[in-house]
């Protein structure tokens, strides 16, 4: 389904919907065709059952969206780490562990009354 209809079939609803068709432009994400996947009651269930969504299927692309919205303004966020980052750094001082050097001396305080 494109925008416009989800919005005709579920008005005035937080939805769970999966992006199948989409594309980016200038840092502006394109949502072209839609499903819908679970209409919720409040923005706070949406956005749990939104993230339980994304955590059992990190390769599909989901969003949490009001139908009170007539136009879609998703702005795309770039990562500043690199493809696999934590895959190839985790475990990395696994043989060189860190060891924190001496801080010096503080000063004695009294203790508190």
């Amino acid at each position: 389904m494109q925008w416009q209809q989800v919005r005709a079939n579920y008005p005035n609803q937080w939805l769970i919907v999966e992006a199948l068709d989409a594309h980016t432009d200038n840092a502006q994400r394109y949502l072209e065709q839609l499903a819908v996947i679970e209409s919720c009651q409040d923005s706070k269930t949406a956005f749990n059952h939104y993230h339980e969504w994304h955590k059992n299927y990190p390769e599909r692309e989901f969003y949490f969206l009001h139908t009170s919205k007539e136009q879609l303004a998703i702005v795309e966020r770039q990562w500043l780490a690199s493809a696999n980052f934590f895959q190839k750094t985790a475990g990395c001082l696994q043989d060189t562990p860190l060891e924190r050097e001496p801080q010096g001396d503080y000063e004695q305080r009294l203790e508190p009354l």
